[in-house]
């Protein structure tokens, strides 16, 4: 008696298949219910106008300082309202600045809206950070170039109290030993939650960013701060000094968490925290900024951008949000090479969040990291600044929520040209991040014969027209991963097994059980009570797979979680694997796929050559 396995992959709520019940895997990389956009509707957004504001930079500690605060100045500014903020000139801030990193606070807000931060010319189509109520509070931190008269400009849509704080400059430097930006981690330094117990309100607490790795000779870190109280602020500043009367974040009354970037100085490795009203408090290390000992060099040196759009998920067809649950999107339409872009300044801004959640940004390519980006709300409209390192592929956002998304960028940080071929990941032999589709009665691993291993009969018909280059990769990973030589030929598939052999297709929504909005691919085997006798991979022919520049690695993914399928491997829980139960950005077999593949592959006896 023949059995299939079911191994749906869990991107929103579906029943738990056994391996025995009948089916196919699923799997979902966009979710959206029946009658939503499909991911080919997303509108990607580059502003081919969006050049450098400056040539490049690097980063001189300033501050905090605070620049404006409408509040002294007496009423609210109203909707519409454009004011020009003075930078340079005054404490010590040089004459030639570029550009500025600043904390941008809006407060007592007459109505939902944006506020949006630039330098010169027109106001871009960005915004710097949201409010969603009357009375909302909110603040978010940006690198923003600063116009030929040594000003920004910032524009609040609805009217609110406008507090801006500057953190540093940024000033013209062929080359530089101090102010260079290294990514780094991220790293957890501190989280209050499982070390140190709450803040007490106004308490200040040291943090020292060596305890990670960041070199004591560093003049500035990157962090990603969230605070987790009631309608409170938190503050981070340089170790040794007083604090200045600033801020970098603020928390909603309802205490969720709420996180911001910023690039504070630091004095032999460390800086001070304060909340307003104590509560928890997490900060993640992204990256360091070299100081006065560091050799001279370009690598880190940032060019600031005029801010651009280059994506919004709001397409005019995107009734629903496409991001999520548990998926990730990739970009690499940036208004400048992402061959030499060691690290983004970027603006993620969720929209509509189905729930409480968070995002993290990273390197395409990268696996996820442990760490979080950005903490949104349920059906709110939240911003959050960020510097994210970047691979020559892109940046990916992973978000835990499903939810729309908005990425603006406002420049990027140099690094050495890199290819665009793959990075060959490391493969440890130890890694048991793997699980079997099936297990047979005997308490075996369901698997393909080693003495009759399967062949792959592709048919191309209604496949996207990268499908070929991504198939091909994907067959020479499997092989490598397996052992198995699958020899490939190239026919008509008709839906039926075909005892042997894994049949690869393509076929529309609703043609196939399973396959209709949101699923995009489909792949399982069939096996007997001594090993798996036919395997079949189906993907979706009517979406495009390329949400954007690169999106063959998409199609790539789809394709090679389907094969692992066939070949016999179950999800896992691991979200560093490609066998995950969702989409992180990886296009490859990682370590703990690769042991499963070759457990079930050309390298471990399995008794039945005499079968």
């Amino acid at each position: 008696m023949r059995s299939t396995t079911h191994h749906p992959l869990h991107r929103w709520s579906l029943p738990t298949c056994l391996a025995l019940a009948a089916g196919l895997a699923v799997l979902v990389v966009v979710p959206a219910p029946a009658g939503a956009a499909a991911p080919g509707d997303i509108d990607l957004f580059v502003s081919p106008t969006s050049i450098p504001a400056a040539g490049t930079t690097a980063y001189l500690p300033a501050g905090p300082i605070r620049l404006l605060d409408t509040r002294e100045l007496g009423a609210r500014p109203d909707a519409a309202t454009e004011l020009r903020v003075e930078v340079h000139g005054g404490d010590g801030v040089p004459a030639d600045v570029a550009a500025a990193a600043v904390t941008l606070t809006a407060t007592d807000a007459a109505a939902a809206g944006y506020v949006t931060m630039w330098g010169d010319g027109p106001r871009p189509g960005t915004s710097t950070l949201n409010l969603d109520a009357p009375g909302d509070t909110r603040a978010n931190a940006a690198i923003v170039p600063v116009g030929a008269d040594g000003a920004l400009r910032v524009f609040t849509q609805s009217g609110a109290h406008l507090v801006i704080d500057l953190t540093g400059v940024f000033v013209p430097a062929d080359t530089a030993t101090a102010g260079r930006l290294q990514p780094f981690g991220p790293a957890r330094v501190l989280d209050t939650r499982t070390l140190g117990g709450p803040l007490r309100p106004r308490e200040v607490r040291i943090v020292d960013t060596s305890a990670v790795g960041v070199p004591v000779a560093a003049s500035a870190v990157s962090i990603v701060l969230t605070g987790i109280a009631r309608d409170a602020w938190f503050s981070a500043w340089p170790s040794g000094a007083t604090w200045p009367g600033t801020s970098t974040v603020h928390t909603a009354a309802s205490g969720a968490p709420a996180s911001a970037t910023s690039i504070v100085p630091v004095r032999d490795g460390a800086f001070q925290l304060m909340g307003s009203a104590g509560g928890h408090v997490v900060v993640d290390v992204t990256g360091w900024f070299t100081g006065d000992t560091a050799e001279a060099g370009t690598d880190g040196l940032f060019v600031p951008v005029t801010p651009a759009r280059v994506l919004d998920t709001r397409g005019a067809r995107s009734a629903s949000p496409p991001l999520g649950p548990s998926g990730s999107i990739s970009v690499r339409s940036f208004p400048f090479a992402t061959a030499t872009a060691g690290a983004v300044a970027i603006n993620l801004t969720a929209v509509g969040p189905e729930g409480d959640g968070y995002m993290s940004a990273f390197a395409t390519s990268d696996p996820l990291p442990a760490t979080s980006t950005a903490n949104v709300a349920a059906g709110t409209v939240s911003a959050t600044g960020a510097l994210v390192a970047s691979s020559a592929r892109g940046v990916t956002v992973f978000s835990q929520r499903r939810t729309h998304l908005v990425i603006d960028v406002t420049g990027w940080f140099v690094t050495a040209a890199r290819s665009m071929a793959p990075v060959p990941m490391p493969r440890p032999t130890s890694s048991e991040s793997f699980v079997p589709a099936a297990v047979r009665a005997d308490g075996s691993a369901a698997r393909w014969s080693v003495c009759a291993p399967p062949s792959v009969l592709v048919d191309f018909s209604g496949a996207q027209a990268h499908a070929r280059a991504g198939f091909d990769a994907m067959i020479a990973d499997a092989r490598d991963a397996t052992g198995f030589e699958l020899p490939v030929v190239e026919g008509v598939v008709d839906g039926r097994p075909v005892d042997g052999t894994i049949t690869v297709r393509w076929a529309a929504a609703g043609s196939v059980a399973h396959l209709a909005d949101p699923v995009i691919g489909l792949g399982g085997f069939g096996y007997d009570d001594r090993r798996i006798v036919w395997g079949q991979v189906v993907i979706r022919s009517d979406v495009a797979l390329d949400l954007q520049p690169g999106g063959d690695d998409l199609l790539r993914f789809v394709l090679a979680h389907e094969m692992g399928h066939a070949l016999g491997l179950g999800h896992v829980d691991d979200p560093a694997q490609l066998m995950y139960g969702t989409a992180t950005g990886l296009d490859r077999f990682q370590d703990g796929d690769r042991t499963g593949l070759a457990r079930l592959g050309a390298s471990v006896p399995d008794g039945g050559c005499a079968a």
